[in-house]
């Protein structure tokens, strides 16, 4: 199992910033289905999340396959603390999902990497909630910790999944 740990990022890291594979334009007939997609982000983050301390679960609701929650789990915070992010995917712009080597720069962190993703027009449309803090929180974008292998293509599934539902990218 590779080892991963996610997360909400704090700080700005000064490491080396690659676009995921995007295109503009309806929904591609030639990857995987919508269902098969998901399948593979759900199972993927199950699978290649834990590392002892950190793991983060992906899921879609069934009526509403677009709905999707990233759940971050952090014993090393405190036993039990998660972290839950609710979203559609429609509302991702797909066409700037980063992966980020977070080995380079400044604030390096040695084999760890990042997903970093945001709403079209970064509308505050991503609710937090977390059994740390009370009420929902809105936001706009999210940083997904994981690792050289996960990340690109949890970036290509997740950008692939959003364009099946409808996302757009920003204006600018």
């Amino acid at each position: 199992m590779r080892t991963v740990a996610i997360g909400v990022l704090l700080a700005t890291f000064a490491g080396t910033s690659v676009t995921a594979t995007a295109q503009s334009g309806p929904p591609s007939t030639n990857g995987p289905p919508l269902r098969e997609t998901l399948q593979w982000l759900t199972g993927a983050s199950e699978a290649e999340s834990g590392d002892g301390d950190e793991f983060h679960t992906f899921e879609s609701n069934g009526n509403d396959v677009c709905s999707a929650t990233i759940t971050e789990n952090r014993s090393a915070a405190s036993p039990g603390f998660w972290i839950k992010l609710t979203f559609s995917l429609a509302d991702i712009d797909p066409d700037d999902i980063r992966v980020n080597d977070l080995s380079n720069g400044e604030y390096a962190i040695p084999g760890k990497f990042a997903v970093d993703f945001h709403t079209t027009n970064y509308v505050k449309k991503i609710m937090v909630t977390s059994n740390s803090y009370a009420g929902p929180v809105a936001t706009s974008d999210y940083i997904y910790f994981t690792n050289d292998w996960l990340a690109p293509k949890f970036a290509k599934a997740f950008a692939h999944a959003a364009r099946f539902c409808g996302a757009k990218k920003s204006v600018f």
